[in-house]
């Protein structure tokens, strides 16, 4: 019973107090409503009402002062008091209710009653200093009490109008001049680390502000309603194919079947959608709630995330950079952002390019020489896959021919030109040129991505990463992580009294050294050596690979340029060559092994080009065993600089010593240039990101750190990096705890031998562009979850969010460079958008830009930029002899035209000129023999004036329009935004189903 008794004792004693309080507080409420004074003064701060307003006339304020008194006194005996009473005999029943009902002994109640009169005087003292408090100020107010003319704020009103000019004039001078100081200090701070510029043009402190925040930094963007719904249509794609799949008892396979799981890159979207019978009644639930949601969602645009100063800095460098007048890019090593004269740079990148040891120009076109290549490799994929050394589907994922013959209409086999482009070495030049504003040496990469041979790349890059691995297994470095595991595995088998130095080496240019032929020839050496890959698999991409380093060509200055020397930088199979050419030279043609001087080598490791090591002899030995390195492998044009030897090394980002242990020790190594720039916070990023970026860093910190020592002055400078971006210190202290868990797991699974059991969720994944109100859709997805379980099964429902535009896609311009500098076309008075051919059948077709062009009552405009002749466009069709209709029916109901509905409208897409896609659909209105349109079913715009204007079947019935320009990829979606934001596939032309 003790504790139970315990427990009441408890009880009682905080009823006991509050009825001590509350009968205080009721002496107290006794005391204030019969004193005058304390009625006018704070003491009771809750007491209403409250009047802040003074009035300007004396006898009113004290009016208001005396009703106000009056007031409170009432408010105090009507509601305060009678409030407080009803409170204490409320808590005097349930004290004597529970004395009763627990028969408490009297010890208990004694204790009880003396905790409340405790509570109560102590209260009551308290209430009493306070009352003494508000009648001190009260005499202190009325000894002080002053004449009106004494008053300050009185004597301030009356000080000369000059002298506050004068005042307010000094101080916006200070306030100017603290400005100028903080930004002549924050801009020199940027100069030195984080933006260099290095023409003769003056770059104003606003454009250092703007850039400083980094490339990768992102302005605000309000969420287009029409990419949402674009993007929600696709996530429903997937749904309704899985569960087309599931229900079919087919194996998971999603509607993109054209692709493999040794290639994942050549992936083949797909616009198909399952059958529509196929879609059950809960996906169609699942569609008209997520479609209606996207369709109340307000998305209201942000607040921008720069300054006034910034965004006059952004306005700035982008005309600079429009005209050409400069030239921004980031430094090839140390993520700096350099400026440079816009001629500069293109007066570099010539000279490297026609370097005639280096590049020679081919007398083609660059369409003609786009179209010979792809013919080229059409005819070696499809002569491998008649000698069965490739098979159906890599033909179709290589070239996109089908087994019929025809090929792929997917915007992945639209090839783009292949160009060059500079990286600057700033990390090359000392401190002094870097002063003197000299340009630094460069590196030229072949941008070949979506080129003619970039799936050809992508197909042979697999085979060869996993044949150059095992070829050079005993030197292979894959990574910095992979280094330290070697560097561990060392140090144990180091002996305590042994003595050895540390070695670097580097190769000289290695990609531009390399010929095709000596990276052939390794080649074969290495296929030679292979045991995992049949023979018709080496076989093929040995001959691809072949096609590939000896067809790979650039277009600079509308001129094609082919390599005569080297392999190409910036190819998907470059390194994998490196990798097979630094083992066959040194290992098989040079037999290195075999010299002398290999006794002295402990160890030799290699990351491409830079090779790492243990040495066993002096440093004279090491330089002559560097001398007959460099004479050996002269003839084959390989020659090896920057070497290190001693008991410090800097290698890849590590800085690697012997300590006094004799074992090998590394630390995180940063070359002087480096900006330490990452993403500011006020990028319009996900939250979650930032908070990513500072766990990532901090893991490489560690990672990169075998001392705590340098440890902890590692992790001190990126916390000041980071908080320089504009990381709050307090949230970086409470990541830092858990990077350091993080750690020791990703060690303890390194080193364990257990495989991991975690399970694998097969994924849904919903793709769209990040914006303000993302968390709102993530919600409600997740409400669906359960329908999507039950429709497809249990999968995760995860958000890829893209990134909007950021400041290296506004500013950067390296494909514009490699066109060379180009005059800005003047304004002419063009008609509308022909191209002005004398043949062409489109030109009579198009709109006039007077033209009024509305589509279910939206206004709409084209672009003057456009032509008969552009690619990558969506164009509009509109029926002029439907607008004739929608002129009759709104004469006869006496309204606007544009309140009249008529379905008249198309927009389309192309990614062939402008004109050859109206050929298409001209083609689609022919008549055969018989009078007939056997065709009509294949064009919207055939179909609609075979159902409403046969008598005059002819697409001279419509106006054509151009309307936007994008990328090759972007057409669907562009398309999309047209087609929903006109509400053409309700109301138009779009919603006519055609055959393909």
């Amino acid at each position: 019973m003790a504790p139970k008794c315990k427990g009441v004792e408890h009880r009682m004693k905080e009823l006991g107090k509050k009825i001590g309080n509350r009968e205080a507080q009721v002496e107290l409420l006794n005391c204030v409503s019969e004193d005058n004074e304390l009625l006018g003064t704070r003491i009771l701060s809750s007491i209403q009402p409250k009047i802040g307003k003074k009035f300007q006339y004396k006898d009113l304020e004290d009016k208001k002062n005396s009703i106000l008194k009056q007031a409170r006194a009432e408010f105090i005996k009507q509601c305060a008091k009678v409030e407080a009473e009803r409170e204490i005999t409320g808590l005097q029943l349930r004290y004597n209710k529970l004395a009763k009902d627990r028969h408490v002994s009297n010890s208990t109640l004694e204790s009880a009653n003396q905790c409340r009169l405790l509570i109560k005087c102590d209260v009551q003292n308290r209430h009493q200093n306070k009352i003494n408090f508000h009648k001190q100020s009260v005499i202190q107010r009325k000894r002080l009490r002053v004449t009106p003319s004494d008053n300050k704020r009185k004597r301030v009103r009356e000080k000369p109008k000059e002298d506050k000019r004068r005042l307010n004039r000094e101080y916006k001078k200070r306030q100017k001049e603290r400005k100028n100081e903080w930004m002549k200090d924050k801009v020199s701070s940027i100069k030195n680390s984080s933006v260099r510029n290095l023409p003769d043009i003056e770059i104003p402190d606003i454009v250092y502000l703007y850039l400083s925040k980094g490339l990768g930094f992102i302005h605000s963007t309000a969420g287009s309603k029409e990419d949402l719904l674009f993007d929600a249509k696709e996530f429903l794609r997937k749904i309704a194919w899985k569960a087309y799949f599931r229900n079919n008892g087919s194996s998971e396979e999603t509607e993109d079947d054209e692709v493999d799981s040794l290639h994942p890159d050549l992936r083949i979207p797909s616009r198909k959608h399952p059958p529509t019978e196929a879609k059950s009644a809960m996906f169609k639930d699942i569609e008209a709630r997520l479609l209606c949601f996207l369709g109340t969602l307000d998305l209201k645009k942000p607040r921008s995330n720069l300054t006034p100063a910034e965004e006059r800095g952004k306005g700035w460098i982008r005309r600079r950079v429009k005209e050409q007048q400069l030239f921004v890019t980031r430094a090839d090593k140390g993520g700096a952002i350099l400026i440079l004269n816009f001629q500069d740079a293109l007066e570099a990148t010539r000279q490297e390019v026609m370097d005639i040891e280096k590049f020679e120009c081919i007398k083609q076109k660059p369409t003609e020489r786009m179209d010979s290549i792809r013919k080229k490799v059409n005819k070696k994929v499809l002569t491998l896959e008649e000698t069965n050394k490739l098979s159906a589907k890599d033909r179709l994922l290589i070239t996109g021919i089908t087994d019929k013959g025809g090929m792929k209409h997917s915007p992945v086999f639209r090839s783009t030109v292949p160009f060059p482009y500079p990286l600057f070495k700033i990390h090359k030049c000392t401190p002094q040129q870097i002063e003197d504003k000299v340009i630094p040496p460069l590196r030229l990469v072949h941008s070949t991505r979506n080129g003619p041979l970039y799936r050809v790349e992508k197909w042979c890059s697999p085979v060869l990463t996993s044949i150059s691995r095992e070829y050079c297994k005993n030197e292979f470095l894959l990574d910095t992580p992979d280094l330290i595991q070697q560097l561990e595995a060392l140090n144990r088998e180091i002996d305590p009294n042994e003595k050895f130095l540390l070695f670097t080496l580097d190769v000289v240019a290695l990609y531009p050294s390399i010929s095709v032929d000596m990276a052939l020839e390794a080649m074969d050496h290495a296929f030679s050596c292979d045991g995992n890959h049949d023979e018709d698999t080496r076989t093929a991409v040995k001959e691809l690979s072949e096609l590939i380093l000896k067809e790979s060509f650039v277009v600079f200055e509308d001129r094609v340029y082919k390599g005569k020397k080297g392999i190409p930088t910036g190819n998907c199979i470059s390194r994998q060559c490196a990798d097979f050419t630094m083992h066959w030279l040194l290992f098989v043609m040079l037999k290195i092994t075999d010299w002398n001087f290999w006794k002295c080598v402990a160890e030799w490791k290699r990351f491409i080009d830079d090779i790492f090591g243990k040495w066993r002899g002096s440093a004279h030995q090491f330089q002559m065993f560097i001398n007959k390195l460099n004479e050996e492998s002269k003839p084959y044009g390989i020659q090896f600089a920057d070497a290190q030897i001693g008991t410090k090394v800097h290698y890849l980002d590590l800085t690697i010593y012997i300590d006094d242990d004799n074992e090998i020790q590394y630390s995180l190594y940063r070359k002087e240039t480096d900006a330490r720039q990452y993403l500011n916070t006020g990028s319009f990023h996900p939250t979650s990101v930032f908070r990513s970026v500072a766990f990532s860093q901090m893991l490489r910190i560690i990672s990169r750190n075998s001392r705590e020592e340098t440890l902890i002055k590692d992790m001190k400078e990126l916390r000041d990096d980071l908080m320089r971006c504009g990381h709050s210190e307090g949230k970086l202290l409470e990541i830092e705890p858990k990077a350091v868990l993080r750690s020791m797991e990703n060690y303890a699974r390194t080193n364990s031998d257990v495989p991991s059991e975690d399970e694998v969720k097969e994924t849904l994944v919903f793709t769209t562009k990040f914006f303000r109100e993302v968390d709102k859709l993530k919600a409600f997805v997740r409400g669906l979850n359960l329908d999507i379980k039950r429709l497809v099964g249990d999968v995760r429902v995860i958000f890829a969010l893209k990134k909007n535009t950021n400041i290296q896609q506004t500013v950067t311009m390296n494909r514009r460079l490699s066109q060379g500098r180009t005059d800005i076309p003047a304004i002419t008075s063009k008609r509308n958008q022909g191209c002005g051919g004398t043949r062409c059948k489109t030109c009579p077709l198009l709109f006039d830009f007077d033209d009024e062009i509305r589509v279910n009552g939206q206004r709409l405009h084209l672009d003057p930029k456009l032509s008969c002749n552009s690619k990558n466009i969506v164009y509009l069709a509109q029926c002029i002899a439907c607008q004739g209709k929608r002129s009759k029916i709104a004469g006869e109901l006496s309204i606007p035209e544009e309140q009249v509905l008529v379905e008249d409208t198309y927009f389309g897409q192309t990614i062939s000129e402008g004109r050859a896609r109206m050929n298409g659909h001209r083609s689609a209105f022919k008549r055969d023999r018989s009078g007939n349109f056997p065709d009509h079913a294949k064009s919207a715009l055939a179909q609609h004036c075979y159902d409403h204007h046969q008598q005059n079947m002819d697409i001279k019935n419509f106006k054509i329009g151009f309307v936007k320009c994008c990328k090759v990829f972007d057409l669907d979606r562009e398309e999309a935004k047209f087609i929903s934001k006109y509400r053409t596939e309700i109301s138009g032309l779009n919603r006519i189903k055609v055959i393909r």
